[in-house]
């Protein structure tokens, strides 16, 4: 074997090698690369994900945002409506023609003669005059502001039970408020 037949030798070796390198090393790049894709492909999905999550978390947000303007929006009308009721209702109590008014005060005044030992009212100009002719024994102590109704006073004038028109409605707003907004609104 000559010098030339080992150079080719080498040579062949060498070149051996390193197409065996190349092709290791060309295995590996194809390997890195394709791991790098799955990742990519891996993050891009996992980012995807989160965007839709994000999405949905805020659309949730705006449905309830929405949801709950919608509600006050009901319910501020569902006020008026009642305020509007309770307006009319003691516009025409105030309307109320003589021989109801006459009705009406003799039964505020047995109830406030269970509650106190009254000796003297108060009244509007109005009911004045009726209260004189249902109750002559009570003493008139003064016209006051209202739209009807008494205050009763006992004799040390430390203890009233005020039955004014006002009062009455203002009471019976509070107390039958749900039961007014079921029979308007439904349960």
């Amino acid at each position: 074997m000559g010098l030339k037949e080992v150079e080719k030798e080498i040579h062949q070796r060498l070149e051996s090698k390193s197409k065996a390198i190349e092709n290791l090393g060309g295995k590996e790049a194809n390997s890195i690369i394709a791991e790098a894709r799955d990742k990519i492909k891996s993050l891009t999905s996992e980012r995807n994900k989160s965007i839709e999550n994000i999405i949905r978390g805020l659309d949730k947000k705006e449905s309830a945002f929405e949801n709950l303007q919608a509600r006050k929006i009901d319910l501020s009308m569902r006020k008026d409506i009642m305020e509007t009721a309770y307006s009319r209702a003691f516009a025409e109590a105030a309307k109320m023609p003589t021989t109801k008014r006459k009705i009406f005060l003799t039964e505020l005044l047995k109830k406030g003669k269970k509650e106190i030992e009254a000796v003297g009212v108060y009244t509007n100009e109005n009911d004045k005059g009726i209260m004189k002719t249902l109750a002559p024994k009570l003493k008139h102590l003064g016209i006051i502001e209202t739209t009807g109704g008494i205050i009763l006073v006992t004799k040390d004038g430390n203890v009233q039970v005020d039955y004014t028109f006002e009062t009455i409605f203002e009471e019976t707003r509070k107390t039958s408020l749900k039961g007014v907004s079921d029979i308007l609104f439904g349960k």
